[in-house]
Protein backbone atom coordinates (compact mmCIF):
# COMPACT_ATOMS: atom_id res chain seq x y z
CA UNK A 1 0.00 0.00 0.00
CA UNK A 2 1.27 3.27 -0.83
CA UNK A 3 2.23 5.73 1.70
CA UNK A 4 -0.45 8.53 2.68
CA UNK A 5 0.83 12.48 1.99
CA UNK A 6 0.37 14.66 4.78
CA UNK A 7 0.24 18.74 5.32
CA UNK A 8 4.06 18.89 5.23
CA UNK A 9 4.35 17.45 1.95
CA UNK A 10 6.44 14.39 3.12
CA UNK A 11 5.14 10.90 3.69
CA UNK A 12 5.13 9.70 7.04
CA UNK A 13 7.74 7.10 6.72
CA UNK A 14 9.78 10.04 5.78
CA UNK A 15 8.40 12.09 8.64
CA UNK A 16 9.10 9.33 10.91
CA UNK A 17 12.74 8.81 9.42
CA UNK A 18 13.77 13.06 9.97
CA UNK A 19 12.37 12.26 13.59
CA UNK A 20 14.47 9.31 14.66
CA UNK A 21 17.60 11.49 12.87
CA UNK A 22 16.81 14.50 15.22
CA UNK A 23 16.56 12.65 18.35
CA UNK A 24 19.97 10.36 17.47
CA UNK A 25 21.68 13.22 16.12
CA UNK A 26 21.38 15.09 19.99
CA UNK A 27 24.23 14.49 22.07
CA UNK A 28 24.26 13.20 25.91
CA UNK A 29 24.66 17.06 26.61
CA UNK A 30 21.80 18.46 24.87
CA UNK A 31 19.53 15.62 25.77
CA UNK A 32 20.38 16.64 29.48
CA UNK A 33 20.21 20.42 28.82
CA UNK A 34 16.49 20.25 27.67
CA UNK A 35 15.92 17.68 30.64
CA UNK A 36 17.21 20.40 33.07
CA UNK A 37 15.16 22.75 31.40
CA UNK A 38 12.06 21.13 31.67
CA UNK A 39 13.20 20.05 35.37
CA UNK A 40 13.86 23.88 36.47
CA UNK A 41 10.36 24.91 34.52
CA UNK A 42 8.32 22.35 36.78
CA UNK A 43 10.59 23.62 40.03
CA UNK A 44 9.81 27.20 39.08
CA UNK A 45 6.24 26.74 38.49
CA UNK A 46 6.07 24.16 41.93
CA UNK A 47 7.52 27.12 43.91
CA UNK A 48 5.11 29.53 42.50
CA UNK A 49 2.66 27.32 43.62
CA UNK A 50 3.63 26.95 47.21
CA UNK A 51 3.99 30.65 47.25
CA UNK A 52 0.41 31.17 46.27
CA UNK A 53 -0.81 29.00 48.58
CA UNK A 54 1.43 30.42 51.46
CA UNK A 55 -0.04 34.02 50.34
CA UNK A 56 -3.30 32.45 50.56
CA UNK A 57 -3.36 30.88 53.61
CA UNK A 58 -1.49 34.21 55.25
CA UNK A 59 -4.42 36.05 53.66
CA UNK A 60 -7.10 33.79 55.46
CA UNK A 61 -4.96 33.58 58.97
CA UNK A 62 -5.03 37.44 58.91
CA UNK A 63 -8.44 37.00 58.19
CA UNK A 64 -9.43 35.13 60.81
CA UNK A 65 -7.42 37.01 63.51
CA UNK A 66 -9.04 40.04 62.24
CA UNK A 67 -12.56 38.04 62.55
CA UNK A 68 -11.62 36.77 66.34
CA UNK A 69 -10.94 40.47 67.52
CA UNK A 70 -13.60 41.65 66.30
CA UNK A 71 -15.78 38.49 67.49
CA UNK A 72 -14.47 38.98 71.01
CA UNK A 73 -15.02 42.46 70.81
CA UNK A 74 -18.61 42.03 69.84
CA UNK A 75 -19.27 39.47 72.68
CA UNK A 76 -17.59 42.12 74.98
CA UNK A 77 -20.40 44.41 74.36
CA UNK A 78 -23.11 41.92 74.06
CA UNK A 79 -22.09 40.44 77.49
CA UNK A 80 -22.27 44.04 78.88
CA UNK A 81 -25.64 44.96 77.57
CA UNK A 82 -29.35 43.28 78.14
CA UNK A 83 -28.40 39.75 76.54
CA UNK A 84 -30.03 37.66 78.71
CA UNK A 85 -34.04 38.27 79.14
CA UNK A 86 -34.46 36.41 82.11
CA UNK A 87 -35.01 38.67 85.15
CA UNK A 88 -35.45 36.69 88.44
CA UNK A 89 -37.98 38.68 90.79
CA UNK A 90 -39.08 36.39 92.80
CA UNK A 91 -38.57 38.36 96.11
CA UNK A 92 -38.96 35.29 98.69
CA UNK A 93 -34.97 35.04 99.14
CA UNK A 94 -34.94 31.59 99.48
CA UNK A 95 -38.10 28.82 99.86
CA UNK A 96 -38.60 24.75 100.70
CA UNK A 97 -41.21 22.42 98.69
CA UNK A 98 -40.97 19.05 98.70
CA UNK A 99 -37.61 18.89 101.02
CA UNK A 100 -35.54 20.90 98.48
CA UNK A 101 -34.72 24.52 99.22
CA UNK A 102 -34.26 27.12 96.51
CA UNK A 103 -32.71 30.23 97.14
CA UNK A 104 -32.81 33.11 94.81
CA UNK A 105 -29.82 35.71 93.88
CA UNK A 106 -31.58 38.37 91.79
CA UNK A 107 -27.65 40.26 90.87
CA UNK A 108 -26.30 37.29 90.08
CA UNK A 109 -29.21 35.51 87.85
CA UNK A 110 -28.62 32.00 89.54
CA UNK A 111 -30.84 30.15 91.59
CA UNK A 112 -29.00 27.64 93.92
CA UNK A 113 -30.91 24.48 95.44
CA UNK A 114 -30.32 22.56 98.41
CA UNK A 115 -31.44 19.15 99.55
CA UNK A 116 -33.49 15.67 98.59
CA UNK A 117 -36.58 15.52 97.06
CA UNK A 118 -39.28 13.88 99.18
CA UNK A 119 -41.03 12.06 96.54
CA UNK A 120 -44.47 13.67 96.48
CA UNK A 121 -45.25 15.65 93.92
CA UNK A 122 -43.63 18.37 91.66
CA UNK A 123 -41.41 20.95 93.63
CA UNK A 124 -42.08 24.02 91.86
CA UNK A 125 -39.85 27.18 91.69
CA UNK A 126 -41.22 30.33 90.26
CA UNK A 127 -38.34 32.65 89.12
CA UNK A 128 -40.68 35.41 88.65
CA UNK A 129 -43.27 37.65 91.18
CA UNK A 130 -47.30 37.82 90.42
CA UNK A 131 -48.80 35.82 87.60
CA UNK A 132 -47.43 34.48 84.22
CA UNK A 133 -49.49 36.74 82.03
CA UNK A 134 -48.54 39.60 83.89
CA UNK A 135 -44.03 39.18 82.93
CA UNK A 136 -42.14 40.58 80.46
CA UNK A 137 -43.27 40.50 77.15
CA UNK A 138 -41.36 38.37 74.15
CA UNK A 139 -41.67 39.43 70.68
CA UNK A 140 -41.89 36.33 67.86
CA UNK A 141 -38.35 35.25 66.75
CA UNK A 142 -35.79 32.77 67.08
CA UNK A 143 -34.23 32.24 70.64
CA UNK A 144 -32.22 30.27 72.99
CA UNK A 145 -32.59 29.44 76.55
CA UNK A 146 -30.04 27.56 78.75
CA UNK A 147 -29.03 27.52 82.10
CA UNK A 148 -30.95 24.31 83.84
CA UNK A 149 -27.65 21.95 85.88
CA UNK A 150 -26.64 19.15 83.71
CA UNK A 151 -28.36 16.06 83.70
CA UNK A 152 -31.81 16.80 83.84
CA UNK A 153 -34.51 15.21 82.17
CA UNK A 154 -38.35 15.79 81.77
CA UNK A 155 -38.55 12.76 85.05
CA UNK A 156 -36.39 14.80 87.41
CA UNK A 157 -35.49 18.61 86.74
CA UNK A 158 -36.17 21.31 84.08
CA UNK A 159 -35.85 24.86 83.72
CA UNK A 160 -39.35 25.96 81.75
CA UNK A 161 -40.49 28.74 79.88
CA UNK A 162 -44.53 28.86 80.63
CA UNK A 163 -46.94 29.31 77.32
CA UNK A 164 -43.72 28.88 75.46
CA UNK A 165 -43.53 25.46 75.09
CA UNK A 166 -39.92 25.92 75.88
CA UNK A 167 -37.69 24.22 78.35
CA UNK A 168 -33.79 22.71 78.80
CA UNK A 169 -32.72 19.77 80.76
CA UNK A 170 -28.97 20.75 80.56
CA UNK A 171 -28.04 20.65 76.81
CA UNK A 172 -29.75 24.00 75.77
CA UNK A 173 -32.70 24.26 73.56
CA UNK A 174 -33.59 25.93 70.67
CA UNK A 175 -36.95 27.55 69.89
CA UNK A 176 -38.76 29.85 67.64
CA UNK A 177 -41.90 32.01 68.47
CA UNK A 178 -44.35 32.64 65.91
CA UNK A 179 -46.32 35.05 68.14
CA UNK A 180 -45.64 37.15 71.33
CA UNK A 181 -45.50 35.86 74.37
CA UNK A 182 -44.48 36.15 78.08
CA UNK A 183 -41.48 35.39 80.06
CA UNK A 184 -42.08 33.70 82.96
CA UNK A 185 -39.55 30.88 84.03
CA UNK A 186 -40.12 28.02 87.10
CA UNK A 187 -37.36 25.38 87.94
CA UNK A 188 -40.21 22.26 88.35
CA UNK A 189 -38.68 18.94 90.29
CA UNK A 190 -39.70 15.48 90.17
CA UNK A 191 -38.49 12.28 91.90
CA UNK A 192 -38.86 8.77 90.09
CA UNK A 193 -40.16 6.25 91.36
CA UNK A 194 -36.23 4.51 91.28
CA UNK A 195 -34.01 7.51 91.95
CA UNK A 196 -33.45 9.78 94.55
CA UNK A 197 -32.71 13.40 93.17
CA UNK A 198 -30.45 15.32 95.23
CA UNK A 199 -28.98 19.54 95.24
CA UNK A 200 -25.90 20.07 96.85
CA UNK A 201 -24.97 23.95 96.69
CA UNK A 202 -26.81 22.95 92.72
CA UNK A 203 -26.62 26.17 90.84
CA UNK A 204 -29.17 26.95 88.11
CA UNK A 205 -27.93 29.93 85.67
CA UNK A 206 -31.39 30.43 83.77
CA UNK A 207 -30.66 32.13 80.56
CA UNK A 208 -32.75 33.68 77.59
CA UNK A 209 -31.60 34.77 74.67
CA UNK A 210 -32.15 35.67 70.99
CA UNK A 211 -30.24 32.83 68.75
CA UNK A 212 -27.96 35.74 67.23
CA UNK A 213 -26.49 36.49 70.44
CA UNK A 214 -26.55 33.17 71.36
CA UNK A 215 -24.45 32.60 67.97
CA UNK A 216 -21.90 35.52 68.79
CA UNK A 217 -21.48 34.25 72.73
CA UNK A 218 -22.63 31.76 74.89
CA UNK A 219 -21.65 32.91 77.73
CA UNK A 220 -24.12 33.40 80.75
CA UNK A 221 -24.11 36.61 81.78
CA UNK A 222 -26.85 37.60 84.31
CA UNK A 223 -30.30 40.01 83.97
CA UNK A 224 -29.38 43.99 82.84
CA UNK A 225 -32.18 46.70 82.01
CA UNK A 226 -32.30 47.78 78.58
CA UNK A 227 -32.07 51.43 78.32
CA UNK A 228 -35.10 51.84 77.47
CA UNK A 229 -36.10 50.11 81.26
CA UNK A 230 -33.13 52.42 82.63
CA UNK A 231 -34.92 55.54 81.30
CA UNK A 232 -38.77 54.26 82.98
CA UNK A 233 -37.24 53.37 86.37
CA UNK A 234 -35.99 56.93 86.15
CA UNK A 235 -39.20 58.42 85.43
CA UNK A 236 -40.87 56.25 88.03
CA UNK A 237 -38.08 57.89 90.77
CA UNK A 238 -38.80 61.51 89.36
CA UNK A 239 -42.99 61.06 90.12
CA UNK A 240 -43.95 63.01 93.43
CA UNK A 241 -45.19 59.94 94.93
CA UNK A 242 -41.72 58.15 94.78
CA UNK A 243 -39.85 60.97 95.64
CA UNK A 244 -42.30 61.91 98.96
CA UNK A 245 -41.74 58.48 99.80
CA UNK A 246 -37.95 58.79 99.46
CA UNK A 247 -37.62 61.93 101.46
CA UNK A 248 -39.78 60.34 104.18
CA UNK A 249 -37.18 57.48 104.19
CA UNK A 250 -34.47 59.82 104.60
CA UNK A 251 -36.06 62.07 107.07
CA UNK A 252 -36.50 58.54 109.42
CA UNK A 253 -32.86 57.40 108.42
CA UNK A 254 -31.15 61.22 110.01
CA UNK A 255 -33.90 60.73 113.07
CA UNK A 256 -32.51 56.86 113.76
CA UNK A 257 -28.68 58.42 113.56
CA UNK A 258 -29.20 61.71 115.48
Amino acid sequence: MADRKINTGLTEAEVRHAFDRALHDLTDAEIQAMLSAEALSRQQTDAALENAVSLLETGLAEAEAEQAVQRASLAGQLNSSAKNLIQITNTAGHETKRGITATYDADAGTVTLNGTHNGTGDATFYLYSGTAAEQKAIAPGSYHLSGCLAGGSTDTYVLVLTYLNAYDSGNGKDFTLTEPGTIAPYIRIRKPADQEVTFDHAVFRPMLCTAADHAVDDTFVPYCPTVQELYGMIRAQQQPESRSAANAAQRETEAADA
